[in-house]
Protein backbone atom coordinates (compact mmCIF):
# COMPACT_ATOMS: atom_id res chain seq x y z
CA UNK A 1 0.00 0.00 0.00
CA UNK A 2 1.26 3.44 -0.91
CA UNK A 3 -0.46 6.78 -0.48
CA UNK A 4 -0.21 10.26 -1.96
CA UNK A 5 -2.29 13.03 -0.32
CA UNK A 6 -2.84 14.89 -3.53
CA UNK A 7 -5.87 16.80 -4.73
CA UNK A 8 -5.32 15.67 -8.30
CA UNK A 9 -8.30 15.42 -10.59
CA UNK A 10 -7.19 12.84 -13.13
CA UNK A 11 -5.73 9.37 -12.76
CA UNK A 12 -3.31 10.18 -15.59
CA UNK A 13 -1.69 12.70 -13.24
CA UNK A 14 -1.19 10.00 -10.61
CA UNK A 15 0.02 6.91 -12.47
CA UNK A 16 3.79 6.79 -12.31
CA UNK A 17 4.14 9.36 -9.54
CA UNK A 18 6.08 8.44 -6.37
CA UNK A 19 3.93 7.34 -3.44
CA UNK A 20 4.74 7.16 0.25
CA UNK A 21 4.59 3.63 1.76
CA UNK A 22 1.63 3.05 4.05
CA UNK A 23 -0.19 0.26 5.82
CA UNK A 24 -3.56 -0.52 7.33
CA UNK A 25 -4.17 1.83 10.25
CA UNK A 26 -3.12 4.96 8.34
CA UNK A 27 -5.13 8.07 9.21
CA UNK A 28 -5.98 9.95 6.04
CA UNK A 29 -8.24 12.59 4.57
CA UNK A 30 -9.01 16.02 5.98
CA UNK A 31 -12.60 16.98 5.13
CA UNK A 32 -13.31 17.38 1.42
CA UNK A 33 -9.79 16.32 0.41
CA UNK A 34 -8.71 13.58 -1.99
CA UNK A 35 -6.05 10.97 -1.27
CA UNK A 36 -4.69 8.42 -3.72
CA UNK A 37 -3.78 4.89 -2.68
CA UNK A 38 -1.66 2.61 -4.83
CA UNK A 39 -2.32 -0.99 -3.82
CA UNK A 40 0.29 -3.39 -5.15
CA UNK A 41 1.29 -6.96 -4.40
CA UNK A 42 1.71 -10.50 -5.65
CA UNK A 43 -1.03 -13.11 -5.35
CA UNK A 44 0.31 -15.96 -3.15
CA UNK A 45 0.92 -19.11 -5.23
CA UNK A 46 -1.72 -21.21 -3.38
CA UNK A 47 -4.40 -18.68 -4.41
CA UNK A 48 -3.48 -18.36 -8.08
CA UNK A 49 -6.10 -19.59 -10.50
CA UNK A 50 -8.90 -19.08 -8.01
CA UNK A 51 -11.57 -16.37 -8.06
CA UNK A 52 -10.22 -13.51 -5.96
CA UNK A 53 -11.34 -10.11 -4.76
CA UNK A 54 -9.54 -7.26 -3.07
CA UNK A 55 -11.50 -5.93 -0.10
CA UNK A 56 -10.75 -2.30 0.74
CA UNK A 57 -12.20 -0.49 3.76
CA UNK A 58 -11.36 3.20 3.65
CA UNK A 59 -12.73 3.70 7.16
CA UNK A 60 -16.41 3.32 6.42
CA UNK A 61 -19.05 3.34 9.13
CA UNK A 62 -22.18 1.21 9.16
CA UNK A 63 -24.43 4.17 9.88
CA UNK A 64 -25.23 5.05 6.26
CA UNK A 65 -24.71 3.53 2.82
CA UNK A 66 -23.24 6.85 1.71
CA UNK A 67 -22.66 10.44 2.87
CA UNK A 68 -19.13 9.56 4.01
CA UNK A 69 -15.83 8.41 2.48
CA UNK A 70 -15.97 6.88 -0.97
CA UNK A 71 -13.49 5.68 -3.54
CA UNK A 72 -13.05 5.02 -7.24
CA UNK A 73 -10.62 2.29 -8.29
CA UNK A 74 -8.53 2.19 -11.47
CA UNK A 75 -6.17 -0.37 -12.93
CA UNK A 76 -2.58 0.42 -13.87
CA UNK A 77 -3.66 1.75 -17.28
CA UNK A 78 -6.14 4.22 -15.78
CA UNK A 79 -9.21 2.17 -16.65
CA UNK A 80 -12.03 2.46 -14.12
CA UNK A 81 -12.66 -0.79 -12.24
CA UNK A 82 -15.51 0.13 -9.89
CA UNK A 83 -16.46 2.31 -6.98
CA UNK A 84 -15.90 1.67 -3.28
CA UNK A 85 -18.64 2.45 -0.77
CA UNK A 86 -19.55 1.42 2.79
CA UNK A 87 -21.59 -1.58 1.63
CA UNK A 88 -19.63 -2.35 -1.50
CA UNK A 89 -15.95 -2.73 -0.64
CA UNK A 90 -14.71 -5.36 -3.10
CA UNK A 91 -12.59 -4.99 -6.21
CA UNK A 92 -12.08 -7.69 -8.85
CA UNK A 93 -8.61 -9.23 -9.11
CA UNK A 94 -7.29 -10.57 -12.40
CA UNK A 95 -3.98 -12.34 -12.91
CA UNK A 96 -1.23 -13.06 -10.40
CA UNK A 97 -0.59 -9.51 -9.21
CA UNK A 98 -2.49 -6.58 -7.74
CA UNK A 99 -1.84 -3.11 -9.16
CA UNK A 100 -4.73 -0.80 -8.31
CA UNK A 101 -5.07 2.94 -7.80
CA UNK A 102 -7.84 4.16 -5.48
CA UNK A 103 -9.02 7.76 -5.58
CA UNK A 104 -10.37 8.23 -2.05
CA UNK A 105 -12.63 11.16 -1.21
CA UNK A 106 -12.80 12.24 2.43
CA UNK A 107 -16.40 13.40 2.44
CA UNK A 108 -17.33 14.32 6.02
CA UNK A 109 -20.40 12.79 7.64
CA UNK A 110 -22.80 15.69 8.08
CA UNK A 111 -26.00 13.65 7.76
CA UNK A 112 -26.72 13.22 11.46
CA UNK A 113 -29.94 13.34 13.43
CA UNK A 114 -31.29 16.85 13.70
CA UNK A 115 -28.77 18.26 11.23
CA UNK A 116 -26.84 20.21 13.87
CA UNK A 117 -24.56 23.05 12.86
CA UNK A 118 -21.09 21.81 11.94
CA UNK A 119 -17.88 23.34 10.61
CA UNK A 120 -17.52 20.31 8.34
CA UNK A 121 -19.99 21.67 5.80
CA UNK A 122 -17.41 23.85 4.07
CA UNK A 123 -13.78 23.21 3.24
CA UNK A 124 -12.97 26.74 4.48
CA UNK A 125 -14.22 26.00 8.00
CA UNK A 126 -13.38 22.31 8.31
CA UNK A 127 -10.52 21.21 10.57
CA UNK A 128 -7.50 19.81 8.74
CA UNK A 129 -7.26 16.69 10.90
CA UNK A 130 -7.72 13.31 9.13
CA UNK A 131 -11.28 12.00 9.28
CA UNK A 132 -10.73 8.38 8.31
CA UNK A 133 -8.47 5.40 8.98
CA UNK A 134 -7.61 2.78 6.36
CA UNK A 135 -9.00 -0.40 7.93
CA UNK A 136 -8.55 -3.11 5.34
CA UNK A 137 -6.78 -3.99 2.10
CA UNK A 138 -6.97 -7.78 1.86
CA UNK A 139 -7.21 -10.47 -0.76
CA UNK A 140 -10.20 -12.79 -0.37
CA UNK A 141 -11.03 -16.06 -2.09
CA UNK A 142 -14.55 -16.06 -3.55
CA UNK A 143 -16.49 -19.29 -3.13
CA UNK A 144 -19.25 -18.68 -5.68
CA UNK A 145 -21.42 -21.55 -4.46
CA UNK A 146 -21.26 -20.33 -0.88
CA UNK A 147 -21.92 -16.75 -1.95
CA UNK A 148 -25.01 -17.80 -3.93
CA UNK A 149 -26.25 -19.78 -0.93
CA UNK A 150 -25.66 -16.75 1.27
CA UNK A 151 -27.83 -14.60 -0.99
CA UNK A 152 -30.61 -17.21 -0.82
CA UNK A 153 -30.37 -17.40 2.95
CA UNK A 154 -30.36 -13.61 3.24
CA UNK A 155 -33.58 -13.40 1.22
CA UNK A 156 -35.21 -16.08 3.35
CA UNK A 157 -34.18 -14.43 6.62
CA UNK A 158 -35.46 -11.10 5.35
CA UNK A 159 -38.75 -12.76 4.47
CA UNK A 160 -39.02 -14.26 7.96
CA UNK A 161 -38.61 -10.88 9.63
CA UNK A 162 -41.59 -9.50 7.71
CA UNK A 163 -43.93 -12.35 8.71
CA UNK A 164 -46.23 -12.31 11.71
CA UNK A 165 -45.17 -14.53 14.61
CA UNK A 166 -48.11 -16.88 14.03
CA UNK A 167 -47.58 -17.26 10.29
CA UNK A 168 -46.95 -20.98 9.60
CA UNK A 169 -44.65 -20.08 6.71
CA UNK A 170 -42.24 -18.60 9.25
CA UNK A 171 -41.73 -22.00 10.87
CA UNK A 172 -41.42 -23.71 7.49
CA UNK A 173 -38.69 -21.34 6.35
CA UNK A 174 -36.74 -21.64 9.59
CA UNK A 175 -37.09 -25.43 9.55
CA UNK A 176 -35.84 -25.53 5.95
CA UNK A 177 -32.83 -23.43 6.92
CA UNK A 178 -32.03 -25.79 9.78
CA UNK A 179 -32.44 -28.82 7.49
CA UNK A 180 -30.12 -27.24 4.93
CA UNK A 181 -27.29 -27.66 7.42
CA UNK A 182 -27.54 -31.43 6.96
CA UNK A 183 -25.11 -33.04 4.54
CA UNK A 184 -24.28 -36.59 3.42
CA UNK A 185 -21.92 -38.48 5.70
CA UNK A 186 -18.34 -37.36 5.21
CA UNK A 187 -19.31 -34.05 3.60
CA UNK A 188 -19.49 -30.57 5.09
CA UNK A 189 -22.77 -28.68 4.94
CA UNK A 190 -22.57 -25.43 2.99
CA UNK A 191 -23.75 -23.55 6.06
CA UNK A 192 -21.00 -25.17 8.14
CA UNK A 193 -18.17 -24.10 5.86
CA UNK A 194 -15.74 -21.60 7.40
CA UNK A 195 -16.64 -19.06 4.69
CA UNK A 196 -20.07 -18.68 6.28
CA UNK A 197 -20.15 -17.40 9.83
CA UNK A 198 -23.47 -18.05 11.54
CA UNK A 199 -24.23 -15.89 14.56
CA UNK A 200 -27.44 -16.68 16.37
CA UNK A 201 -29.63 -14.69 18.73
CA UNK A 202 -29.02 -11.42 16.93
CA UNK A 203 -31.90 -8.90 17.02
CA UNK A 204 -31.95 -8.79 13.22
CA UNK A 205 -31.60 -12.26 11.65
CA UNK A 206 -30.52 -10.67 8.39
CA UNK A 207 -27.20 -9.86 10.05
CA UNK A 208 -26.48 -13.51 10.82
CA UNK A 209 -24.52 -14.39 7.69
CA UNK A 210 -21.22 -12.86 6.70
CA UNK A 211 -19.65 -13.86 3.41
CA UNK A 212 -16.15 -13.45 2.03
Amino acid sequence: CRVAPLNLLFVADVVGRPFEPCEVGLAWGPAWSTSWFHLVGEVPPPLRGRTLELHVDLGFTAAHPGFQAEGLAYDATGRVLKGLAPRNTYLPVEGDAVDVYVEAAANPTVLTAGFPRTPLGDVLTSPRDPLYVLRQADLAVVETEVRALGHDVDVLLGTVTTMLDGDPRRARVLTALIDSRLAPEGETSLLDRPEVVAVRDEPDPRQQIRLF
